[in-house]
């Protein structure tokens, strides 16, 4: 038949395993060397930080700053819509219900709503002249 015994004797691949004890000690000794390191550096990089915090100037501080230049800059959000609301009313309301000048060397004053209605009233509203009658009155006055 053939002369074949089960073997191929053109692929070839490596008869022996690899040494186990000498893989083992490899990487025990690679382990060693790196804790060994890491021992010796810790005390190096303590002493590098120290140095650089002794030669750091030092840090700079923030003046104590006025709380308003703290905020930011108008227009601001709303954080409490309703006070702001209630507020706003309050200064229309003061300023609607108080006597204040207005214009002091021209005479003229702000007097509150409910004085103005009460004067109206009586006295009815003031009558102006239109800037048409006033030049009508000027052609014939000559």
């Amino acid at each position: 038949m053939s002369d074949h015994d089960g073997e191929n004797h053109d692929v070839r691949y490596e008869e022996e395993d690899i040494n186990e004890r000498s893989t083992f000690w490899f990487g025990f000794w690679i382990l060693a060397v790196m804790v060994g390191v890491s021992f010796l550096v810790k005390p190096l990089y303590n002493l590098l930080v120290a140095r650089g915090v002794e030669t750091q100037a030092p840090a700079a501080y923030a003046a104590d700053a006025d709380p308003e230049a703290l905020r930011p800059p108008l227009p601001r959000l709303q954080t409490l819509p309703e006070v702001d609301l209630a507020e706003f009313r309050a200064q229309e309301d003061a300023i609607l219900g108080s006597y204040a000048w207005v214009e002091k060397d021209r005479g003229v004053v702000r007097i509150p709503v409910e004085e103005a209605m009460r004067i109206v009233a009586e006295r009815g509203l003031p009558t102006f002249s239109t800037p048409s009658d006033d030049a009508e009155s000027e052609e014939e006055a000559p």
